[in-house]
């Protein structure tokens, strides 16, 4: 079943459904019209696919633009490259997959904005994902000068599997991190390659959109239209996310289409976390934000285990709109559970871990022998995963075994050579890396060889001084 084209004059930019609800708006306050083939699209329309939803954009110069659900992204008018105007695309929410034709001549012709960034893009593959919380601009395939990336006063250039990550939500006060593409482990991204890692078949960790844009099924059930978690890095030291509720719950089912004299229906109930991945010391006050559009009555908030996590809830209704806040403290490392529902929308309880801080059992290993030496390193809760490596100065080395494994982790640690020559600093650095993501997940412990008597290889020895 294919919808009408908007009109005989375009062609340019056509709209196809993938899965799901796919449709456009023809402005920003006009009705939704949902598509069921392809659509053409008139001049700055906006492309909007729902919870599973997925589309992809087609334009006339054979470029194309996949769009992940929960997406809403305006099209601008389309030019040519000879016209020496830019096509601009404005992604509101969400997440697209580009793969840009790339032009002949020297100027950029696609125009990437989102509410922090603008993303000039001449020829190329990559991700862009736009969220609450940032923006992300992953390049797949970027020659040097293809990608730039203005936010605020900053011009960024990306080339090939370099990710940029923007945080904040005003470009004059976001703070913006390169890293390599191995590291990135998006489920807005996912979602495009069967919700599996494209850069990483084993990635480290658990998937994470620093941007909360709510797109991609890891994002949590709120992706799969459930409601759910969407993880998001607020900070080196914080774990943050957005929790949304955008379904009602069975035992109240959505209402049908009511006349537009009627009130507006209520918005999905979205409370915002902020918490350290890993901690040193507790207890660690938090204080979470939450809010919902024509709400028709107050939130209920559950926090569990009383062990691990203690909570209250302020909130007031003003005229139809819902605001308030979940503050208390975490009390020690281990998981809790926050559930919420207002105005017959329903967050499923949705569990987080809080790590306590890597710690061994002494602040340096001391060699005078190759007599090897066992240290105990910890994270809690018990069971957290850690792993080792080392680094040693000019002519020291050492092995350990095991490399990795659940806390309390036994390394043994064997010398093999001291430095070639002497040194006041550590011949050797053995550094414990948990989970947590901050400071406090990871540990370096010094590891002196100080005598001559160990050789400078486990098969010879030097002749003493």
């Amino acid at each position: 079943m294919l919808s009408t084209p908007v009109s005989p004059e375009t062609g340019d930019k056509q709209l196809a459904r993938v899965k799901g609800i796919v449709g456009y708006q023809t402005d920003s306050s006009s009705a939704f019209k949902a598509i069921f083939g392809r659509q053409d699209l008139p001049d700055n329309a906006y492309a909007v696919t729902k919870p599973n939803g997925q589309a992809v954009l087609r334009l006339a110069d054979s470029s194309e633009i996949d769009i992940g659900e929960n997406t809403i992204v305006q099209v601008g008018a389309f030019n040519a490259v000879a016209s020496g105007q830019q096509n601009t695309i404005a992604l509101q929410n969400g997440a697209l997959h580009f793969n840009i034709r790339h032009p002949q001549g020297g100027q950029s012709n696609y125009k990437f904005t989102t509410a922090t960034s603008q993303i000039a893009v001449r020829g190329t593959e990559g991700f862009l994902i736009a969220g609450a919380s940032g923006t992300q601009v992953v390049c797949v395939s970027c020659a040097v000068g293809d990608v730039t990336v203005q936010v605020g006063q900053q011009t960024v250039s990306l080339v090939t599997n370099e990710t940029l990550t923007v945080l904040g939500s005003s470009p004059l006060t976001a703070t913006t991190t390169i890293t390599a593409n191995p590291t990135v482990n998006n489920p807005a991204i996912n979602q495009f390659n069967g919700n599996q890692n494209p850069f990483n078949p084993n990635p480290a960790g658990n998937t994470l959109d620093p941007t909360s844009s709510l797109s991609g099924t890891g994002s949590g059930a709120a992706g799969a239209g459930l409601g759910g978690v969407a993880a998001a890095a607020g900070g080196a030291a914080a774990v943050g996310g957005v929790v949304v509720a955008t379904d009602k719950g069975s035992s109240n089912p959505s209402p049908s289409p009511a006349p537009t004299s009627a009130p507006a229906a209520p918005g999905p109930l979205v409370v915002q976390l902020s918490y350290p991945g890993a901690d040193a010391s507790f207890p660690v006050p938090f204080t979470w934000p939450f809010s919902q559009a024509n709400a028709t009555t107050q939130a209920s908030v559950t926090c569990q285990p009383s062990s691990v996590i203690t909570c209250t809830v302020m909130q007031a209704l003003s005229g139809t709109t819902l605001n308030g806040a979940i503050s208390g403290n975490l009390l020690g490392p281990g998981t809790f559970t926050v559930s919420a529902s207002a105005s017959g929308y329903s967050i499923p309880t949705t569990s987080f871990t809080v790590y306590g801080s890597v710690a061994p059992t002494t602040t340096a290993l001391n060699f005078t022998s190759l007599t090897p030496q066992t240290i105990v390193v910890t994270q809690n809760p018990a069971g957290t995963n850690l792993s080792a490596t080392y680094s040693c100065a000019p002519g020291a080395s050492m092995s350990i075994n095991p490399s990795s494994g659940p806390s309390p982790l036994h390394i043994t640690v064997t010398p093999v050579s001291s430095p070639t020559t002497p040194t006041t600093a550590a011949a050797c650095t053995l550094t414990v890396a948990g989970a947590g993501g901050t400071a406090a997940s990871t540990v370096a412990i010094p590891v002196n060889i100080t005598t001559t008597s160990i050789g400078i290889s486990s098969h010879s020895r030097r002749k003493p001084l």
